[in-house]
């Protein structure tokens, strides 16, 4: 049982109710070291959004809507529209890709027709978009982890 004491004293704490496993009780976890994030999240900027054909033309709109505006308030608009951008136009790069390269197999395994061939070039076009926003993005990560690492074989 808690007190408003106890409350003052552990205002971040959290109780988990876990699964039952092998037992008719459900056990829970009381986190009192429960770290709450008080700073906003940072801005980052993922290079393989410049692999996208709409991004910097998106850029530009957003950035030249109002040229009264602060920067603090564009760059705030930027993030907002960044973030539900990247999330609704590129997705998961990785799920993409296994979409795209099962619908690249049917496609094949079709009669080979001018309109087939078509859609197949359609496709692949789409998925070396996402093979190369996925290669920027692993290549973004590794350059990040050198910086942060440095290079072990110096």
């Amino acid at each position: 049982m808690e007190n408003p004491e106890w409350c003052i004293a552990f205002h971040n704490a959290a109780v988990l109710h876990l699964p039952r496993i092998a037992s008719d009780h459900s056990p829970i976890l009381l986190n009192t070291c429960r770290h709450v994030a008080t700073s906003p999240p940072e801005y980052n900027f993922e290079a393989l959004w410049l692999a996208h054909p709409e991004f910097m033309d998106k850029v530009r709109e957003c950035w030249s809507e109002d040229e009264n505006e602060s920067i603090q308030s564009k760059l705030r608009k930027l993030g907002s529209f960044r973030q539900a951008w990247s999330k609704g136009r590129i997705g998961c790069i990785k799920y993409k890709i296994t979409i795209l390269k099962s619908k690249l197999l049917r496609i094949q395994g079709w009669r080979p027709t001018a309109a087939n061939i078509q859609r197949e070039k359609l496709v692949m076009a789409e998925l070396n978009e996402y093979l190369i926003m996925e290669a920027t993005y692993w290549d973004q990560r590794m350059k990040q982890q050198w910086a942060k690492n440095g290079d072990p074989n110096t």
